[in-house]
């Protein structure tokens, strides 16, 4: 029998759906940036409710290895007029506890790294430390930033020198 999904799909892309939409092969990249360092940090921008994040922990996390895994989703605050309220309301669950999304599709996050996932404009301040994101990648969220100028400038703040942004 097949567990019932809580999270609608939009909000959640498989690290093989964001592979075939980046036509990237991110996995190679991050296996690539392990060799050179045990300590590996990587951004969705427009992540959803994170599930691609998890995959990677579930892939990657090991007693040799670290990842800061970090996404980045804006919603607003939960509104019961909205169309949306679902969606935002899911958001919310999620913000504080993301463990529902490793548990909801099945995958096993004891031991693994948490993804951190912060509900805020892109375009505006990311709270991360300047030069120290290895990969960001985004699949479906540029085109809806306000200020994309701004985003870029912020991006281009947070990850590394010889960082790669997709």
């Amino acid at each position: 029998m097949l567990k019932k999904q809580t999270t609608h799909k939009s909000l959640s892309r498989s690290l093989e759906k964001v592979i075939s939409i980046l036509n990237f092969d991110l996995k190679k990249e991050i296996e690539k940036r392990f060799k050179k360092n045990n300590d590996v940090a990587i951004l969705d921008i427009g992540c959803g409710v994170g599930r691609s994040l998890w995959e990677i922990s579930y892939l990657y996390t090991s007693d040799e290895k670290k990842l800061n895994l970090f996404g980045i989703f804006y919603s607003d605050e939960p509104d019961k007029k909205s169309m949306f309220y679902v969606h935002q309301k899911r958001y919310k669950e999620v913000l504080k506890k993301p463990e529902l999304i490793a548990k909801e599709f099945g995958i096993s996050y004891k031991g693994k790294d948490k993804p951190k996932l912060y509900n805020l404009d892109a375009c505006k301040r990311i709270p991360i430390k300047a030069n120290s994101i290895d990969v960001i990648y985004s699949t479906n969220a540029f085109h809806f930033f306000d200020n994309k100028i701004k985003s870029l400038i912020e991006i281009s703040r947070v990850l590394k020198v010889d960082g790669v942004a997709i």
